[in-house]
């Protein structure tokens, strides 16, 4: 059953969610897609506008009525720590002293949960390194189908040139990961993760402090049902190489410019990660900062230290520049009027199959 289908609207109904519902937002990796400008400024702190990745996904969160809220972090963590403190609003922390796994860092969320007495019954996952916007509310019917299955995960259709590992789905159950690397001979369309999703934590063994991935130790679709949701968001934007960054930032800043009265352009606008007094659009060109002879500047998230800056041909890093590789793509022109796939342009011609994949 593809989302569509749904008439819940996100902006007008949130679902109830309530107290057994908790969102963790996943921000604990070392941001290697990133290159080495991930080693020294951890991935949940890139901006979008004028506040980090990881603000974009607990208010997104919030929008949807979570409000118990979790992070996980290993790398920076003192920075991403910082960050959260300074948030109007509370955010759980799990500390890990060394990676956990996509699967390891759940369970280590649960058991702090359970020693805390505020185990969730439910779990609802989210990537930090993507802004993801849909039209219909898809958490109704991921609680619905989570009451039969240890989870319940959204996926979208792409193309094998973009590189991403497949899910084989049989009759909306999971029945196989496929490596994008070891699927020579995959469909030329097919279903992957979206890295959005809802879990049953109710009844999981926890194994807190040990290393293990998602689909090993929490989704193993082998041994329990895990149920997948096809779904095409209204927008879709990665940012998890540096590459889909680049590319995503300005299109982003594009979309909003050309379409500010949108229901996401307004939530970008309302919770203040772009200001409409410093985004101009004109031409082939997008400014966002000071009005002046630094207007094409576009700083980082509004942190106490502001060590990323966007310009038109480059990277600034502590006040060193660091060139563009010519191979990234343009900064966009014009935005059309259906949805958009950033970053990974799901359809588009670009040449992604070096990307690590959602799944």
């Amino acid at each position: 059953m593809a989302l569509s289908s749904l008439s819940t609207n996100a902006e007008s109904a949130p679902f109830p969610l309530g107290e057994e519902t908790a969102a963790l937002v996943l921000s604990a990796g070392y941001g290697t897609r990133l290159g080495p400008l991930g080693k020294f400024w951890p991935k949940p702190l890139w901006p979008v506008g004028q506040k980090p990745l990881l603000s974009f996904a607990l208010e997104f969160a919030r929008y949807h009525n979570f409000s118990h809220l979790w992070a996980n972090l290993q790398h920076q963590k003192d920075r991403i720590c910082s960050y959260l403190s300074s948030l109007p609003f509370p955010v759980e922390q799990s500390i890990e002293e060394e990676l956990l796994g996509s699967g390891g860092g759940i369970h280590q969320v649960l058991a702090l949960s359970q020693q805390r007495a505020k185990r969730p019954t439910y779990l609802a996952l989210l990537n930090s390194d993507q802004v993801v916007w849909f039209k219909d509310n898809p958490w109704p019917l991921l609680h619905t189908k989570v009451a039969n299955a240890r989870a319940a995960l959204l996926a979208v259709r792409v193309q094998r040139k973009q590189g991403f590992n497949r899910l084989v789905v049989k009759d909306e159950v999971l029945a196989d990961i496929k490596k994008f690397s070891e699927d020579h001979d995959g469909p030329n369309e097919y279903l992957t993760y979206l890295g959005i999703g809802l879990l049953r934590a109710q009844g999981l063994m926890l194994r807190p402090g040990q290393k293990s991935d998602f689909f090993q130790t929490v989704a193993n679709f082998r041994q329990e049902r895990v149920v997948v949701v096809e779904i095409r968001p209204e927008f879709y934007f990665d940012l998890g190489t540096l590459g889909h960054f680049w590319h995503s930032y300005w299109q982003i800043l594009a979309l909003v410019a050309q379409r500010p009265q949108i229901a996401f352009s307004k939530f970008l606008i309302d919770h203040k990660f772009i200001n409409p007094s410093l985004l101009q659009f004109t031409g082939d060109k997008i400014f966002y900062g000071p009005v002046g002879p630094s207007a094409n500047v576009a700083r980082a998230a509004n942190l106490t230290e502001r060590p990323i800056q966007f310009k038109a041909d480059a990277l600034v890093f502590n006040d060193a520049i660091l060139g563009i590789p010519p191979s990234l793509p343009p900064v966009p022109t014009v935005i059309g009027s259906h949805g958009i796939y950033c970053g990974d342009q799901f359809g588009a011609e670009d040449d992604l199959a070096d990307d690590e994949g959602l799944a």
